[in-house]
C-alpha cells in the first residue's frame, strides 16, 4: 500500500480475513492517518463522505498556509526581510508606473506576483520605491 501513497492516492481501504468474517473493512485517510472501520454495505456512502471532508480539510490547511504566508507593510527594508529572509508573500503599496516595479526588481531582486487595481486601491499611502503615491497594494515575492 505505501506505493499508493506515495502517489497520493486519498483513501486506503484495508481487507483481511478478519474484516470479511465480520463484513466490514478499515478505511485509512492518508492526509491525518485517521483509521474508520466501516460496513461493507455503507461503503459506498462512506467513501463518499470521507473524501469530502478530505477536500475540505485541505482546503482549509492551504488557506491557513497561504494566509501565514502573506505580511503587510509600508517599509522596503522590511518587505525585503520578510521576503528574502521569512519566505513571505509581501502587499506593498506602488504607484502604477512600470518603472517603479521594474526598480524593485533590479534593486531587491524581488518582483511583483499579482496586481489588482480594483480591490487594492490604496488612499493617502507612498510608494515604497519611489515615495510618490501610491496607486494600489501589490503582492511581491520570490519566484522560483
Amino acid at each position: 500500500y505505501n506505493e499508493w501513497e506515495l502517489k497520493g492516492i486519498s483513501l486506503r481501504i484495508e481487507l483481511g480475513p478478519k474484516e470479511l468474517e465480520e463484513k466490514q473493512v478499515i478505511v485509512v485517510k492518508r492526509n491525518t492517518g485517521e483509521k474508520k472501520v466501516v460496513l461493507v454495505k455503507n461503503l459506498k456512502k462512506e467513501v463518499e463522505d470521507l473524501l469530502e471532508e478530505i477536500q475540505n480539510e485541505l482546503y482549509l490547511n492551504a488557506k491557513k498556509l497561504l494566509e501565514n504566508s502573506i505580511a503587510k507593510t509600508k517599509n522596503k527594508e522590511e518587505m525585503v526581510k520578510l521576503v528574502k529572509e521569512k519566505g513571505k508573500m509581501v502587499l506593498v503599496p506602488l504607484n502604477k508606473n512600470p518603472k517603479y516595479e521594474e526598480k524593485l526588481k533590479k534593486e531587491t531582486q524581488i518582483k511583483t506576483l499579482f496586481i489588482n487595481p480594483e480591490k487594492f486601491s490604496v488612499k493617502n499611502k507612498k510608494c515604497i520605491i519611489s515615495g510618490e503615491p501610491a496607486d494600489y497594494w501589490v503582492y511581491v515575492g520570490r519566484t522560483y
